[in-house]
């Protein structure tokens, strides 16, 4: 996810690891039925890991981990909370905010070389990604406020001329949206 300790991940698959284990005993990972989904034998140092051996759905799941040592006494379960999503967000709604359009209201035309863009609509929490022409360059981010809205004003001046900018958005997960193309044209020359 976007976190590294929200237990949250785009990997339906998601290796679970601990450390401090008694060197031997072997580690078994279950989901919430009791369905074993791996084991390992813990290392010299108390480490392990298992990666489920199929795939786990999408949503909130309380997965159980156990230890038992070579003569077959098992620890109580430790629940380990993981919430799998791997659906991306829709791509969001974006357009030039009105206060920058200084041309005619709603033409994307602009004599402002940063102009800010807008959108409303998108998840709370999400990460709206602000890209240049080339579709690689990273203009500016913002989270998607708890209203849905977010803006962002480009860290760079943009060209002259047309500029297909594109917005993605980005869940906790991970999981990046398809892009939206944002045209906005820079206009700052003077009439003759």
């Amino acid at each position: 996810g976007a976190d590294s300790d929200d237990n949250i991940t785009s990997d339906n698959t998601p290796t679970i690891a601990g450390a401090g284990a008694t060197p031997g005993d072997t580690i078994t990972l279950q989901d919430a039925n009791g369905k074993v989904l791996g084991t390992a034998v813990v290392d010299s140092n108390g480490d392990w890991a298992i990666t489920p051996t199929a795939a786990l759905p999408d949503g909130e799941q309380d997965l159980r981990v156990t230890a038992t040592d070579p003569a077959g006494n098992t620890s109580a379960p430790t629940t380990v909370p993981v919430t799998i999503d791997t659906q991306a967000p829709a791509a969001p709604a974006a357009i030039l905010d009105p206060a920058s359009d200084s041309g005619i209201a709603g033409d994307s035309i602009t004599r402002i070389t940063q102009p800010a863009i807008q959108g409303s609509g998108a998840t709370p929490g999400d990460t709206i990604t602000l890209y240049a022409p080339n579709g690689s360059t990273v203009l500016g981010t913002a989270v998607v406020a708890q209203n849905g809205s977010w803006s962002i004003t480009p860290n760079a001046a943009l060209a002259e001329g047309l500029n297909p900018l594109e917005v993605t958005a980005t869940d906790p997960a991970g999981n990046e949206s398809a892009p939206t193309t944002v045209p906005v044209t820079v206009d700052t020359t003077v009439p003759a």
